[in-house]
C-alpha cells in the first residue's frame, strides 16, 4: 500500500470541522494530521506538520479581516425571496423608526463596507457601528446585514425634514 495523504482541517465551526475530520479518518488513503480553528492554527499546523493537503474554510479568513461573508447561494436565495415575499407589516413606520445615522450606516453597508471601514469613514468606533447594526436589525425585524439592506431598500423613503 502507498503512503497515506496527510490532511489538515481548519474551520472555525467545531462541529463541521469534526465531521469533516471524522469522514477523512474513515478513508484508507487519507490521514488527518491536525485540526485547527483559526488562521494562526493554520499557519502553525502547516509549519509543524507539513500536510499534503490543507482543507481551509475560506470565509473564516475573510471574517478575520473584518469583512462580512455571505455565501453566494445564500445571497441569491435572499434576493429571490425578497422579490417574491409580499410586503405585509408597518413598513413605513419601520423605516421611519430608523434615525438618520442608522440610515447612513445602512447606506454604507449596502456599498459592501465592513464595520471597520464604516467606523473609519464616520469617525466612530467599530463597536458603535455594531451597536447601530443591532438596533437596525431589531427595528427592521431581520437577522443579518444582507436582510437589513434588502428590507431598507424595499421600503419607501421617509420624507426628509427641512432643517
Amino acid at each position: 500500500m502507498t503512503d497515506r495523504i496527510r490532511v489538515a482541517v481548519i474551520d472555525d465551526h467545531p462541529l463541521f470541522r469534526e465531521g469533516v475530520a471524522h469522514t477523512i479518518r474513515s478513508s484508507k488513503v487519507l490521514e488527518v494530521v491536525a485540526e485547527g480553528s483559526c488562521a494562526d492554527d493554520a499557519i502553525r499546523i502547516v509549519k509543524d506538520e507539513v500536510p499534503d493537503i490543507v482543507l481551509l474554510d475560506v470565509s473564516m479568513r475573510a471574517v478575520a479581516r473584518g469583512e462580512s461573508y455571505v455565501s453566494p447561494s445564500l445571497a441569491a436565495r435572499l434576493l429571490t425571496m425578497s422579490r417574491r415575499t409580499p410586503q405585509v407589516s408597518n413598513e413605513d413606520s419601520d423605516r421611519a423608526d430608523l434615525t438618520p445615522r442608522e440610515e447612513g450606516i445602512l447606506d454604507h453597508v449596502a456599498l459592501g463596507m465592513t464595520n471597520k471601514e464604516i467606523a473609519r469613514r464616520l469617525s466612530i468606533s467599530e463597536k458603535t457601528v455594531k451597536h447601530y447594526m443591532t438596533n437596525i436589525m431589531q427595528k427592521l425585524h431581520v437577522r443579518n446585514r444582507v436582510e437589513a439592506v434588502l428590507a431598507f431598500q424595499r421600503k419607501p423613503a421617509r420624507a426628509k425634514a427641512n432643517t
